[in-house]
């Protein structure tokens, strides 16, 4: 991408950030540190631009209905966006046909989608493919992590564990109901 092309026709570079758990931004993707690499990136591209920045915090990436993802959507169709830069594949979606969709549409408005940790270039049949296969894996980890969480809260309920918070009048102790 041209720096003084994104210039001329007044389009912007936009990175997007997401967490959907204080747990994944404790173990190392906090949306900070997206940020950080994100930018860096851009300074490494040589883009003189200051991005725009969409941030989602506690949102899972299995549905597309997150405010900041909505707001670059509507921008990417006013036509005010060149790029859509991410720091990995699943920040923007952990569904196949949702991302499949939004590459679709970045296409039809001439906008390039970018994660810099997968390297893959949407033009050509090969990026194409790469990226359908990254967006089946990332769905697929998704289903695999919601089957391992229901697995675990069913066994702990099963061995009369509390799961939730407590109801009035008790208090946890060792995630069990004690009579407060």
């Amino acid at each position: 991408m041209n720096c003084r092309s994104d210039q001329k026709n007044h389009k912007n570079i936009a990175i997007y950030c997401r967490v959907s758990t204080d747990e994944q931004a404790r173990n190392g993707i906090s949306l900070k540190e997206q940020q950080v690499r994100l930018f860096s990136y851009c300074r490494a591209m040589g883009w003189k631009a200051k991005p725009l920045v969409f941030v989602d915090d506690g949102y899972s990436a299995k549905s597309t209905n997150r405010p900041q993802l909505k707001s670059l959507l509507t921008k990417v169709k006013l036509g005010e966006i060149s790029s859509v830069i991410v720091t990995k594949l699943d920040r923007i979606s952990r569904r196949l046909l949702d991302l499949l969709n939004m590459i679709d549409l970045f296409q039809d408005y001439n906008v390039s989608f970018i994660s810099i940790s997968e390297s893959f270039d949407t033009t050509t049949p090969s990026g194409r493919l790469t990226l359908q296969v990254l967006g089946a894996v990332a769905e697929f980890e998704r289903e695999r992590i919601k089957e391992r969480v229901f697995e675990n809260m069913l066994h702990a309920a099963s061995n009369g564990k509390w799961l939730t918070q407590s109801p009035y009048g008790f208090r946890l102790k060792d995630k069990e109901l004690v009579r407060n």
